[in-house]
């Protein structure tokens, strides 16, 4: 990895662990999930970055892939389990990271479940180093959450990192899942232990406001480059976007826009991951960068 990428990944994890900050200090009972989502992704721009995907804030047994509308006027509860996830980036070098919490007062189990994810992300982050294999590493996350009273989730995962490629490849599984593939000294990687009280797997529902543009074979011109709507999808590179970051320019007609766009494979629509018993969900994340001995966490 040359130098100028490892400072733009430590520069991209340092805004993105600030901005996660920021949106857990904001988050409580009776405020607005848009305004948290509106407060974390303006921090990112402010600070010169970009932001490398809509922010997630997934309650409960929602697990992932949940954004706000541009019309949202679902408030944070008592009692609610949340996961806040955030990245950013600078010229295509991600910071990825999430953080699980309870707003109001909690429930029974949920700051153990909290702690669990939280103990398996550290599990993992001890153990990383070049020639470690994924196998290994999922086994750490799901022996801790064993351990714990709880399961991993199995069909969730952290994933390796590359220049506007927010999945670039290696799925870091949450179990020993049998791969000996191994990681390699000098990439980056999201660590993300998903731990639960249900079954240990999610399953998908409805959309949730969250889209991504699968580039197409040159020459296709079902849309022309001068359509003011698709100039500022092709400008996210490929990563996620949310629908109501283009309400300004479509209004009310976006969510149709979307929907159209997946039905025709230029977008790809990202669901609801649900876990499949209902059971609550916690998510603990960093970004590292693989070293010979070790890694360097970038997302603190």
């Amino acid at each position: 990895m040359e130098k100028s990428e490892r400072e733009n990944y430590r520069g991209a994890g340092k805004i993105a662990a600030k901005a996660l900050r920021i949106g857990c200090e904001e988050a409580d009972e009776g405020v607005k999930l848009i305004d948290v989502a509106r407060s974390i992704e303006n921090y990112i721009k402010e600070m010169d970055a970009n932001i490398a995907f809509p922010v997630n804030i997934s309650i409960n047994e929602i697990a992932a892939h949940y954004t706000p509308g541009y019309n949202d006027e679902r408030k944070f509860k008592s009692g609610d389990l949340v996961k806040l996830d955030v990245g950013a980036h600078i010229e295509g070098y991600i910071g990825d990271t999430a953080r699980s919490f309870v707003t109001g007062v909690p429930k029974e189990n949920e700051i153990e479940l909290i702690n669990c994810s939280q103990r398996a992300l550290n599990g993992a982050l001890k153990a990383i180093r070049a020639g470690i294999t994924l196998n290994e590493i999922g086994g750490i996350v799901e022996n801790i959450c064993r351990a714990q009273g709880f399961v991993s989730v199995r069909n969730l995962s952290g994933h390796s990192l590359e220049k506007f490629n927010l999945h670039s490849g290696i799925s870091v599984p949450n179990f020993a899942n049998g791969d000996l593939t191994k990681i390699r000294e000098g990439i980056a990687i999201a660590i993300e232990p998903f731990a639960t009280d249900g079954k240990g797997m999610v399953t998908e529902k409805e959309y949730g406001n969250i889209y991504r543009y699968r580039y197409r074979q040159r020459g296709n011109n079902e849309h022309s480059q001068e359509d003011p709507l698709m100039e500022i999808i092709r400008s996210y590179r490929g990563l996620p976007f949310a629908e109501r970051w283009l309400y300004d320019l479509e209004g009310k007609r976006v969510r149709a826009k979307m929907r159209r766009l997946v039905s025709k494979g230029i977008l790809t629509g990202y669901r609801v991951l649900v876990e499949k018993k209902n059971g609550y969900v916690a998510q603990s994340e960093h970004t590292v960068l693989v070293n010979k001995h070790g890694c360097e966490v970038t997302t603190r």
